[in-house]
């Protein structure tokens, strides 16, 4: 398998999700023998330092739930409705919001159906490298200080200012003049003491968190659960709902089904025991599976290789060491 070219789909798809290049990956996709949602779990990025871009969600086209090595900070321009699922939580996004995902955090950009005009966000991402040397002045960008991610509201606040950083860093990056990467490690360490700081304002509104509902009950007992067995049955009896309002809550709102759900949350935090150097054979009850035969199934169905044929393509990695 062209792993180069796999890579290449993937964060191509990450920085545009436009219908022509949906179809286009899919076709490149289809060749090697991979899925889309398959495809997510090779995401990387291209550089041991800083990445950024454009990204714009269409309506009806939710990102599949996947999760990575590097931290991902994504400032939205416009929302139309959009959500992101961080972990258990959704978020309901607005212009301003800061999302702020850890590395190894399981996380999907949901997008409604009934929105007009297409989500919008300026995308950071920092490298494993290149986070373990700020992560001494920054520790809130520690992976145990915000387990789950966050999102901060900005709007309306002293922090709405906080755009001009990401776009002067796209703005050097598009540029690439002499001096452009110093100049984006400057505005990045910048932005980084500006959003640690915005982390401790207490006068910051807290109204990111969507609105509990019955779905979110749902999610935090599955993410409390999930190494025990699961089943459509026992969660719905549990929430006093049908099979039917189960099943479509999850089609509704996740875009997925509940089992379908259950298995990528489970391959992901596989994946991140995996980078943790866990031994293969230990995985399977840590998160969920009754034996290695049906991990070995599900991981193979969800990633496209298995999980020591994973192992295997991470040791390239050159992060890795750092992670």
């Amino acid at each position: 398998m062209n792993m180069h070219k796999v890579r290449h789909l993937a964060t191509l798809l990450h920085t545009n999700y436009s219908p022509e290049v949906q179809r286009y990956v899919s076709s490149e996709l289809e060749g090697l023998g991979l899925t889309i949602a398959e495809m997510y779990h090779f995401l990387e990025m291209k550089t041991p330092f800083v990445e950024v871009f454009r990204d714009a969600g269409e309506k009806n086209t939710s990102s599949a739930i996947h999760s990575h090595r590097f931290l991902e900070i994504v400032y939205c321009q416009s929302s139309y409705g959009a959500q992101y699922l961080i972990g258990s939580q959704r978020y309901d996004l607005q212009h301003g919001d800061i999302v702020i995902v850890p590395p190894g955090v399981s996380h999907a950009s949901l997008m409604p159906g009934q929105s007009i005009e297409p989500y919008r966000s300026i995308v950071l991402w920092i490298s494993p490298v290149y986070l373990s040397k700020l992560q001494e002045n920054f520790p809130f960008f520690r992976n145990y200080d915000i387990p789950g991610g966050t999102v901060i509201r900005t709007a309306g606040t002293f922090w709405e200012h906080l755009d001009l950083y990401f776009q002067n860093i796209m703005e050097e990056d598009s540029l690439q003049a002499a001096g452009a990467e110093p100049a984006m490690a400057a505005y990045v360490i910048l932005l980084l003491t500006q959003i640690t700081r915005a982390l401790t304002d207490t006068s910051i509104p807290t109204q990111a968190l969507e609105k509990e509902e019955l779905l979110d009950r749902i999610l935090a007992y599955v993410e409390s659960s999930l190494p025990e067995k699961l089943t459509l049955e026992g969660t719905a009896d549990r929430f006093w709902i049908s099979t039917t309002t189960l099943s479509g809550l999850f089609r509704q709102k996740m875009g997925i089904s509940f089992y379908q759900y259950i298995l990528q949350r489970r391959v992901a935090e596989a994946k991140n025991l995996i980078y943790d150097q866990e031994p293969i054979d230990k995985i399977p009850g840590k998160v969920g599976f009754g034996d290695y035969s049906a991990f070995f199934r599900a991981f193979k169905k969800e990633v496209g290789m298995s999980p020591r044929q994973f192992r295997k393509f991470i040791g390239s990695d050159p992060d890795r060491k750092d992670v």
